[in-house]
């Protein structure tokens, strides 16, 4: 079990094992949520852009600005 002390200033540290399980470090986003009456879930936050590369497949024919705009112009009308 892995245990951090909160400072006057309400700071602690996570532990070594806890950042290095979780793939967290300086800059490191955490969200807080409310499990309990004493529980919490501690959720890392990845806002790295660079995470999304490679989620959305390239489309396999190439697609005018006019078709965009048409498109979007079409959808407008509905």
């Amino acid at each position: 079990m892995s245990v951090s002390t909160v400072t006057k200033k309400g700071q602690t540290t996570v532990p070594k094992d806890v950042r290095d399980s979780l793939g967290i470090g300086p800059g490191g986003v955490l969200e807080w949520k409310k499990a309990g009456e004493n529980t919490y879930i501690v959720v890392v936050v990845d806002r790295s852009v660079k995470k999304l590369k490679g989620m959305i497949k390239k489309p396999s024919t190439k697609v005018s600005i006019e078709d965009m705009r048409k498109a979007i112009r079409e959808m407008g009308d509905g």
